[in-house]
C-alpha cells in the first residue's frame, strides 16, 4: 500500500469514528450515565461529546478531499502538519483525560496514524 492509501484509509477511519461519537452521545448508555449531571452540566456535556464527534469528522473528511488528487498535493502540503497535530492534540488530549475509556486509545492510535501518514506524504513529496 502507498502513502496516500495509508492516509486515506486513517482519514476514513477518524471520519467514521467521529460518526459513532457522536451517534453515541445519543445513546440510552450514555444519557443515563450522565444522570447524575445537572441540566446546565448535561448541556454542556453533550456539547462538547458533540463538538468532539464533528471535529473527527471535519478533518476525517478534509483530510480524505486533500489526498484524492495526487497532482494537487503538493499544494496543500503547507497545511498538512497543522490539520495533523490539531487532530493529533484532541486524540492525545482525550487519552490524557480518560485513560480508562477503550475509544481513547483507538482514537489516539488513528490521529498519530493520520499524523504519520501526513508527515509520509509531506516528506515524500518534497523530496527531489
Amino acid at each position: 500500500m502507498n502513502h496516500i492509501t495509508i492516509g486515506k484509509t486513517f482519514a476514513v477511519s477518524i471520519l467514521i469514528l467521529g460518526m459513532i461519537h457522536i451517534a453515541a452521545t445519543f445513546t440510552p448508555l450514555i444519557q443515563a450515565g450522565l444522570e447524575c449531571l445537572d441540566a446546565g452540566s448535561w448541556k454542556a456535556m453533550i456539547y462538547m461529546s458533540l463538538v468532539c464527534g464533528f471535529f473527527f469528522v471535519k478533518f476525517g473528511l478534509i483530510i480524505l478531499l486533500m489526498l484524492r488528487k495526487k497532482e494537487a498535493l503538493s499544494g496543500y502540503t503547507p497545511i498538512f502538519m497543522p490539520i495533523g497535530t490539531g487532530v493529533f492534540l484532541v486524540g492525545a488530549l482525550g487519552l490524557f483525560y480518560m485513560p480508562e475509556n477503550p475509544f481513547a486509545w483507538l482514537s489516539f492510535l488513528l490521529v498519530t496514524g493520520v499524523l504519520g501518514s501526513l508527515w509520509n506524504i509531506k516528506k515524500k513529496i518534497s523530496s527531489p
